[in-house]
C-alpha cells in the first residue's frame, strides 16, 4: 500500500477542470491553495469544483490552505537597483525619506529594532546579502556583499535573528476564516517559529468549528531550534526546503531534513 501522499499546487496552469481531473486520476491526494497569490474569489470557485471533480472520479481528495505567513518584503521601486559589492543600500522604515541613491522600504517597521549592527540581511530569497553598518532615524545603512539587481517586493530573510512579527497576520486571519467557511481539510502555517504559533492556529480553527488538521512548515532557524515541541504541537510536518535552505547553511540542510524526518517517524507523525 502506498503511504506517501502527493500534494499538488493549483494555479493558472493547472486550474482547468480537464487538468484537475487528469491530476486526480494520476494520483493527486491533496491540492494546495497558495494564499500568497490566491484571491478569495478564486478560492470560492475552485474549492467546490475540485470536490465535484473528485466525486466524479470516485476519489477522496484533500484541500490544503497554505497561509502566506509573516513575510518581510521590500517595497515598490520605480526601477530595479543595480548594486555592486561595497555599495551602500539604505532600508527605511516608518515613512522615513530616502537619503541614499540606493534606498528601499520594507513592510515591517520593526525591522530596525530586530536587526543589530553587523547582522547579515538576505534579500530576494537569499540571492543578495547586505551587512548592517548603522541604524539611525528610521534608516538602516547597509554594505552590499553580493552584487545583483534588486527589484520590487522581494523577500527578506534574517538568519539567526529573532523577529517580533505576529504568527498570523491580518491577511492570514482573513484567509483562515475563508478556509473555515469552505471546510478546508488542512491549514499550513508558514514561517511557524514556535509551538505557541501552532497552538494559536489550532485555537482559531476550533473556535470557528473547523476540524482541519494543522500543518507546521519548518522553514526557519527558530523552528529547527524548537523542533521537538513543534512536531508534537502539529498534526503534520512539512519540510519547506526553499526558505529553510536560506535560513540555515546549505551544507546543513540535508542533515536537518533527515533529523526532522527521523523524529517524526519515531513518534508516528506524518511528514
Amino acid at each position: 500500500m502506498r503511504k506517501t501522499r502527493i500534494i499538488c499546487t493549483l494555479g493558472p496552469s493547472s486550474e482547468s477542470t480537464e487538468i484537475i481531473e487528469k491530476m486526480i486520476l494520476a494520483g493527486t491526494d491533496t491540492f494546495r491553495l497558495n494564499m500568497s497569490h490566491a484571491k478569495h474569489e478564486w478560492v470560492r470557485e475552485i474549492v467546490p469544483r475540485v470536490r465535484s471533480i473528485a466525486q466524479k472520479c470516485e476519489r477522496n481528495v484533500g484541500l490544503l490552505l497554505d497561509t502566506q505567513g509573516p513575510a518581510i518584503r521590500t517595497g515598490m521601486l520605480a526601477h530595479d537597483l543595480q548594486l555592486a559589492v561595497g555599495d551602500t543600500l539604505e532600508i527605511t522604515v516608518g515613512n522615513a525619506s530616502a537619503t541614499e541613491p540606493n534606498s528601499i522600504t520594507v513592510n515591517y517597521d520593526g525591522l530596525i529594532d530586530d536587526v543589530s549592527v553587523g547582522d547579515v540581511i538576505l534579500l530576494d530569497n537569499g540571492l543578495m546579502q547586505v551587512r548592517v553598518l548603522e541604524k539611525k532615524d528610521n534608516r538602516i545603512r547597509n554594505s552590499v556583499l553580493t552584487a545583483g539587481a534588486l527589484g520590487s517586493r522581494r523577500h527578506i530573510n534574517l538568519p539567526g535573528v529573532h523577529v517580533n512579527l505576529p504568527a498570523l497576520t491580518e491577511k492570514d486571519l482573513a484567509d483562515i476564516a475563508l478556509g473555515i467557511e469552505l471546510k478546508i481539510d488542512f491549514v499550513a502555517l508558514s514561517f511557524a517559529r514556535k509551538k505557541e504559533d501552532l497552538d494559536q492556529l489550532r485555537r482559531l480553527l476550533r473556535q470557528g468549528g473547523s476540524s482541519a488538521l494543522v500543518v507546521a512548515k519548518i522553514e526557519s532557524a527558530s523552528a529547527v531550534k524548537d523542533l521537538d515541541m513543534m512536531i508534537r504541537a502539529a498534526d503534520i510536518i512539512l519540510v519547506a526546503r526553499g526558505d529553510l535552505g536560506i535560513e540555515c547553511p546549505m551544507e546543513e540542510l540535508p542533515i536537518i531534513q533527515r533529523r526532522i524526518v527521523k523524529r517524526c517517524l519515531r513518534i508516528g507523525k506524518p511528514v
